[in-house]
């Protein structure tokens, strides 16, 4: 690899993925250097919430490997909130369906994973804005779940309507535990629809809200000046 010389060389190299993939052909290895943030930056992309799944049955490592990334999010204060039920039964899963308003693509997911928080250690550290701070780490767990699943190739959709007591009940879970969210997990049997996503240009405020939106140089993803 040739010397880098200019700043700008050396900046591009800095972004490069240190974890260096070497593969051999005709004798001769050859260093192949993949970009970390436009792999991120892909999935983040290719995210989108699920309806339709596949009869392929998804690897239960799969599912683990999912729940692995939700527990790396923040947690004010250290204190760990979250924990996870894995509903793979049929007739449990139609019976969580029923109770997710008749959201009845959800039985047809090879798993559930039911998202729920522990508030009991967080209200004794924060008082009731506790209650709040377990919302941010459930949420933030939420996200970085999804992303796993779409880099392992599977879908989802973040669940959000049901009745808390009704799968209370389904699944026995114990009146002070909050269910933060219902997460079914498989394999796409559609391809994805394109829909609109919000502009950055249209969200950013710079200094103070409703200001001056002008980065410069720096693009919000628009050709026009706000």
């Amino acid at each position: 690899m040739q010397n880098l010389k200019s700043k700008k060389d050396e900046k591009a190299r800095n972004n490069i993925l240190l974890d260096k993939r070497l593969t051999c052909k005709d004798n001769i290895f050859i260093f192949i250097y993949i970009s970390k943030n436009m792999e991120f930056d892909k999935v983040v992309q290719e995210r989108h919430s699920v309806r339709n799944y596949s009869d392929k049955k998804v690897n239960l490592k799969d599912v683990v490997k999912i729940m692995d990334v939700g527990r790396l999010g923040p947690a004010a204060g250290n204190v760990h909130t979250l924990k996870f039920i894995v509903v793979e039964d049929k007739d449990k899963k139609e019976e969580v369906a029923h109770a997710a308003h008749e959201q009845h693509f959800i039985e047809k997911a090879s798993y559930i994973i039911v998202v729920c928080s522990d508030t009991k250690q967080m209200i004794r550290s924060y008082g009731e804005r506790g209650k709040m701070y377990a919302k941010y780490q459930a949420g933030a767990a939420i996200e970085n779940m999804l992303l796993k699943t779409v880099d392992l190739g599977l879908g989802s959709c973040w669940i959000g309507a049901f009745d808390e007591e009704d799968i209370k009940k389904i699944l026995k879970i114990p009146d002070e535990i909050d269910i933060e969210a219902l997460l079914p997990i498989g394999y796409s049997a559609s391809k994805k629809v394109e829909r609109p996503r919000v502009q950055l240009h249209t969200i950013v405020h710079k200094g103070t809200f409703n200001k001056s939106r002008s980065f410069g140089k720096v693009s919000l993803g628009t050709s026009k000046t706000e």
